[in-house]
């Protein structure tokens, strides 16, 4: 049998058909872009759209708050060094409350319960 000749290495860089496809895809998005731009958007399609989309990604409404109050997760401006003191106190009640629990039902040895910057940080050993 004869032996193939071996090809020659591509030459370095992307290939020459990617710039035209990136052209097309541009082109594209541009038009789609333009059509909604003249379109004109019902509210209750695009309040059904946006509740559709926070469905499939995972966002369920309802549940319960871990705070009583709120508004601490509102940003209401004007808090003083004091207001923010109580906010901290809270996170670490949560945490002494977790804490407390899950020594009663004996899951304390497979979690750990942590205060950090961001709040209360739960973590599960395997």
């Amino acid at each position: 049998m004869a032996r193939q000749k071996k090809l020659p290495p591509p030459p370095p860089g992307a290939p020459l058909w990617l710039a035209t496809y990136g052209d097309m895809v541009t082109l594209i998005l541009t038009f789609f872009i333009l059509l909604f731009s003249f379109s004109s958007i019902d509210v209750q399609k695009f309040e059904k759209m946006i509740q559709s989309f926070k469905g499939s990604l995972g966002i369920m409404p309802g549940g319960a708050t871990v705070q009583r109050n709120s508004a601490a997760f509102g940003g209401l401006s004007g808090k003083d060094a004091g207001e923010s003191k109580k906010s901290t106190t809270s996170v670490e009640e949560v945490a002494k409350n977790l804490k407390n629990y899950l020594k009663s039902q004996g899951l304390d040895k497979g979690v750990e319960v942590r205060i950090d910057q961001k709040g209360v940080t739960i973590s599960f050993s395997e």
